[in-house]
Parts: C-alpha cells; sequence; structure tokens
C-alpha cells in the first residue's frame, strides 16, 4: 500500500501504444496538431501528410481541431494540458527517465498516494477519478509550445499559458472520461486583470498572448481560486499547502 505523501514510479509506459505526444498530428513534436507550423496557410500539407497521428482515425475532419472563434489564422486551437503525457513540469516526474524507440527522454511521472501527476496512459489515473483529471483544454491560440501549462508546486499561472478567456468569461475543457466542461471564471482578476501582451509565435506567422512580466501569482481570492481549481484538474493535486502562497 502506498503512503499518502510518498512518491514513486508509476507503471511502465508502453511506448507502442502510447508515444510522447500521444494525441499529435503529424510528425514534429507537439500538442494537438502540428503546434509550431499548423496554421490555416498550411493546411493542404496537414491533409496530405498520412501520418495525422492516433486521433486522425476517430476524427477524420480537421476542422475539429479549431475552435470557430478562436484567434484568426489559427488553426489548432485546442491544446492538451501538460499533465497529459506533455512537457515535464517541476515536480511532477521523478528525475529517472528513459529512451524509447524514438530516442525522446520519457519522465516517469511522480505517485502523491493514489494519484499519479504526470499521466502517460488512461490506467494513471487513480484518485481523483477520470471525471475530474483534464485532458483537453480551449486554448484558442495556436501556441508556440506543445501544451497548455500550469505549475504544480507554486501558485502561478506559466507566462505562456495565461487563462483561456472565452464563452462569456469562460473556459472548456474535456475530461479523461470522454465528457466536456464548461467553468465560468470566478475572478475579475482572471478575466481582466492580468498583465498580457501579444507577441510573435515561434516558428510561425500568428501571434499569441503571454503573461506580461513573467509567471504571475493571483493577489485576490477568487483569483487564486480559480487557478487552483484548474491546477488541481491538471495534476489532480496542488504541489504546495494553500498558506504557503504569501511565503
Amino acid at each position: 500500500m502506498e503512503l499518502e505523501g510518498k512518491q514513486t514510479k508509476n507503471a511502465k509506459t508502453d511506448t507502442r501504444q502510447t508515444p510522447r505526444r500521444c494525441h499529435s498530428i503529424g510528425n514534429r513534436q507537439s500538442a494537438v496538431g502540428d503546434c509550431h507550423g499548423f496554421t490555416l496557410i498550411e493546411l493542404l500539407v496537414v491533409i496530405a501528410d498520412r501520418n495525422k497521428g492516433p486521433l486522425w482515425p476517430y476524427l477524420r475532419d480537421i476542422d475539429i481541431y479549431r475552435f470557430p472563434r478562436g484567434r484568426v489564422g489559427h488553426a489548432c486551437t485546442y491544446k492538451t494540458v501538460s499533465s497529459a503525457n506533455g512537457g515535464a513540469v517541476a515536480g511532477t516526474y521523478l528525475p529517472e527517465s528513459r529512451i524509447n524507440s524514438s530516442d525522446e527522454v520519457i519522465p516517469f511521472g511522480k505517485r502523491v498516494g493514489n494519484t499519479v501527476l504526470r499521466l502517460t496512459r488512461l490506467t494513471d489515473i487513480g484518485s481523483p477519478g477520470a471525471g475530474a483529471r483534464a485532458v483537453f483544454i480551449d486554448q484558442g491560440v495556436t501556441s508556440g509550445g506543445g501544451d497548455f501549462r500550469v505549475h504544480y508546486l507554486r501558485p502561478k499561472w506559466w507566462q505562456a499559458s495565461p487563462p483561456p478567456i472565452h464563452h462569456a468569461d469562460g473556459v472548456t475543457l474535456s475530461m479523461a472520461d470522454g465528457h466536456a466542461e464548461y467553468w465560468k471564471w470566478r475572478g475579475r482578476e482572471t478575466v481582466a486583470g492580468l498583465p498580457l501582451k501579444v507577441v510573435p509565435t515561434p516558428a510561425i506567422h500568428v501571434f499569441m498572448e503571454v503573461l506580461d512580466g513573467g509567471d504571475y501569482e493571483p493577489t485576490t481570492e477568487d483569483g487564486l481560486y480559480d487557478l487552483q481549481r484548474l491546477q488541481r484538474a491538471t495534476w489532480g493535486r496542488l504541489g504546495y499547502q494553500p498558506a504557503e502562497r504569501n511565503q
């Protein structure tokens, strides 16, 4: 039996079934779609590519990857959260890694009690259950990174992943059990109080919003609630005590 707070290596990943970007389209490593080059002007290239990733046989429609009201020029606007086999976020994986058949370094997700932080397959999910673990988020832009990130060890928004704001000041997420949820942001700070700026997206000719000045820690109770709600849906738990936020 696992002890609460004990961090252990999760089950071994079958790389034949779960590539590092198990949701990617095309050959480049990225989140949903070829996010470093998947823009509207390159749709013909993407459509012509036979290697569109494991989701393509089920979707069969390139438009599914784009939110109709997403930023103009962005063709891939839905992203996976970083806990869904995404990039390595501090505190969520063990320092041990391995190399798969594609010479990729695969971090082992940490387990805290019955919660595996970084998921590589559905069977990793314990507590909370699949209905409470996010997989996709409606970011609304084609970002320069491979996934939508929130910190685990600290109460801050990631600079390149400010909270998406759509649908009457809210956001839509798809959970690991297949259902979708709409969240209306509670904090006025979340909706209109964050310092944002528009910058070019790396390697493609579109623009995205980032937090001006780096990672951002909410200063209001409602703003902190919004961040921590998404952190819990991403990682299954917080990696810090809420009382530590001002230390």
